[in-house]
């Protein structure tokens, strides 16, 4: 098992994974449930880290592949520099939810505090959506734009 095996296995951890946190956290602000609050907080705490991992084998992964014919270069030089800005996004909403149960510590979480984590997961969710669709690209043709045709 190389670094492309990892990459590929735990790539989509973050993707599936920002966007669960939001509704759970949503759904913990709406019913103001405390525990659905606090493991919201938790999962984002383990995908941010589960984020390092996937970030930290993509570079093997790249120079794994980077030979191949069909592979573009600029294509892995994009997803790379997205995963980068994916990275910080996960790890924000994971300190932002650190914070959070620091906050609550000695008794209720604050309200206004998740719903600015609930903000700032949101945008976390599109920024790793965007990273998912940019490496898709390095070796799924079949979802790029189709060429327009040209009108003879």
């Amino acid at each position: 098992m190389n670094a492309a095996y990892w990459h590929i296995a735990t790539n989509h951890i973050p993707v599936i994974a920002m966007p669960f946190i939001f509704f759970l956290l949503l759904g913990g602000l709406l019913r103001k449930s405390q525990d659905l609050i606090k493991a919201s907080y938790v999962a984002a705490i383990v995908v941010a880290l589960i984020t390092i991992f996937v970030w930290k084998t993509g570079g093997p992964a790249a120079h794994l592949i980077k030979g191949l014919p069909e592979i573009q270069r600029a294509d892995i030089h994009e997803h790379a520099e997205a995963a980068d800005f994916g990275l910080w996004a996960a790890e924000i909403v994971g300190v932002l939810s650190l914070i959070g149960l620091w906050m609550g510590r000695k008794g209720t979480l604050s309200s206004r505090w998740g719903y600015f984590i609930l903000i700032v997961a949101l945008w976390a969710s599109t920024v790793e959506a965007r990273v998912a669709h940019l490496g898709g690209l390095i070796r799924h043709s079949e979802i790029r734009s189709a060429p327009a045709t040209p009108v003879p």
